[in-house]
């Protein structure tokens, strides 16, 4: 998880992020492919429904952690070692 969500969407967005998953989940669909002869076109999500199902939530529970949970992630250290 990276945070990518964190403080750019609202509740409903990360909401709808969530049932996009979801139904591209249950739906078993990732990738989106095309043929006709002589042309193959393939669109595939910039993120997978996993990652987006992680991301999402990440938010949610930093957002509203009552509602949500809280999130186990609660600080991010970065350390040079010398």
């Amino acid at each position: 998880m990276t945070g990518l969500f964190i403080g750019l969407l609202t509740e409903a967005q990360l909401l709808a992020i969530v049932a996009t998953a979801t139904a591209d989940i249950t739906a078993g669909r990732a990738v989106t492919s095309y043929n006709v002869p002589g042309l193959s076109v393939t669109k595939d999500r910039p993120m997978t429904p996993k990652d987006m199902l992680q991301e999402a939530r990440l938010a949610l529970q930093i957002l509203n952690p009552t509602l949500y949970g809280r999130s186990l992630i609660t600080k991010r250290t970065v350390a040079t070692w010398f």
